[in-house]
């Protein structure tokens, strides 16, 4: 089963405001596909939409804060977007997502909800992961909203 790593600095840009929700999941579906050794990828933004059921202009929109925040490089070659990403300290604390929850029919939200909250689960080696914190603290250690969490967690 292959897993893709997302890094919790990516939570630490959320909370900062400098990436939106959303981000956090469309980085996660372009990684997917990149080749280990070269740490590169190539998909369409079509594709990602697709894979996300979302529109291209939020993919777009996404790739451009990723970008700005230095988290992927992208050049253009004609209508070709080459995904690269650089190797950091940025990759020292993550959370993997195999390419099989990033395929899930969940909303866009939910799946990036699910991704925030992984980080405060205990017991996911058994295939249940558990949180001790209530809602409000789970909102404020992830950004969402306490009406939010409560409608996710349901």
């Amino acid at each position: 089963m292959k897993h893709t790593q997302v890094s919790h600095e990516l939570d630490d840009m959320k909370s900062q405001h400098l990436l939106e929700h959303g981000d956090k999941i469309i980085y996660c579906a372009i990684k997917q596909y990149m080749n280990k050794d070269t740490r590169v990828c190539f998909p369409s933004i079509p594709t990602i939409s697709q894979l996300l059921k979302c529109s291209p202009n939020k993919v777009k929109s996404a790739i451009k804060r990723l970008v700005a925040n230095n988290v992927i490089q992208v050049t253009k070659d004609g209508r070709k977007n080459s995904y690269y990403f650089p190797e950091s300290d940025f990759d020292k604390r993550f959370e993997m997502f195999t390419d099989e929850f990033i395929k899930l029919d969940l909303e866009l939200n939910v799946k990036e909800y699910y991704m925030d909250i992984q980080q405060y689960l205990y017991g996911k080696e058994t295939g249940i992961g558990k949180c001790s914190f209530s809602n409000a603290e789970l909102a404020r250690r992830t950004g969402w909203s306490i009406v939010s969490v409560k409608k996710y967690n349901t």
